[in-house]
């Protein structure tokens, strides 16, 4: 059984085809591209990624692998935490991804400090800059014009889940990890950390287990020259 592993890094963009044995579960690495990732800091603080090429370059190498040895039997997903994009639905991407290191945030956190305790007690995550929610506060005090267009607060997975799926899915670890927004006793976006936010949950990803599985529409494989079934594997890393 071939599968392809997509591994997204703050440092490297990483495709790994495996071939696994039924048999005993050997596996056998078939080939691997690693490409480094472009970051984009042209304000003081700022460590953003750029989307569209993070995609573009998934493809690219999806398509060699294709090329190379047909279709995977299976696509697994790995990504990042901590990433943070904004989108409509409509016009695609507002913004690049503020990653992890980004410090921008850190001038709001005096904000978060003052829910710091009732956001810890729902969402386990302490009130530093690193997380989604900071992030949206900043953008909501200096990027206005994105935050009044903006439909779509995406992490990382979701962004690759949309991209494949037209529908935007993260799993509990990344949503929980990445945006201090999710409720660790509920399982799901938490009201109180939404308020402080000023988001809808409409505007999030739908989160999922993370043993998800969905194929991938034919249509959408077809543009990576793929014309069978393919499972994609959401994988909590």
């Amino acid at each position: 059984m071939r599968v392809l592993s997509i591994d997204i890094g703050t440092t490297n963009i990483k495709l790994s085809l495996v071939d696994i044995s039924i048999e005993d579960y050997q596996i056998r690495f078939v080939e691997s591209i690693n490409v480094d990732q472009m970051f984009i800091k042209n304000e003081i603080g700022s460590s953003e990624h750029i989307p569209q090429y993070i995609l573009s370059t998934v493809n690219k190498g999806i398509k060699h692998i294709v090329k190379s040895y047909g279709a995977p039997e299976a696509v697994v997903l790995a990504t990042y935490l901590f990433g943070l994009a904004l989108m409509n639905r409509s016009k695609g991407f507002l913004t690049n991804i503020y990653t992890w290191a980004d410090e921008r945030a850190i001038e709001v956190v005096k904000e978060i400090k003052e829910h710091g305790v009732e956001l810890y007690r729902r969402t386990g995550c302490p009130p530093i800059h690193i997380y989604a929610l900071p992030k949206i506060l900043w953008l909501r005090k200096h990027r206005k014009e994105v935050i009044y267009e903006a439909d779509l607060y995406l992490d990382l997975k979701s962004i690759l889940t949309n991209h494949f799926l037209h529908r935007a899915v993260t799993d509990m670890s990344s949503a929980s990890g990445t945006y201090q927004m999710f409720n660790i006793y509920s399982l799901r976006w938490d009201d109180y950390a939404l308020g402080v936010a000023g988001v809808d949950e409409r505007m999030l990803p739908e989160v999922v287990e993370a043993d998800y599985v969905e194929y991938i529409p034919l249509g959408i494989a077809a543009e990576l020259n793929i014309y069978d079934k393919i499972p994609l594997v959401d994988r909590a890393i």
